[in-house]
């Protein structure tokens, strides 16, 4: 993966929750198991340190409170 044309290495799971977002088309992504949900949040971190240029002020990878994240175009 690029951005501003240098290369990005993402974890696999880290691609994974990348393809899931955007599969899923903007619609948000809902985990049920608190354990679950925090190994996410720490992949979902990570992408937007990797991707967003502006981490702390994502524009792109969001989360929606007490419900998931979504990818916003």
């Amino acid at each position: 993966m690029t951005r501003g044309g240098i290369v990005i290495e993402l974890a696999p799971k880290e691609y994974e929750l990348l393809v899931a977002l955007v599969d899923r088309q903007g619609a948000v992504r809902v985990a049920s198991d608190s354990v679950i949900t925090r190994t996410i949040d720490t992949h979902i971190a990570e992408l937007r340190r990797k991707l967003e240029h502006d981490p702390a002020h994502p524009r792109h990878i969001l989360t929606v409170r007490k419900v998931g994240d979504r990818l916003q175009r």
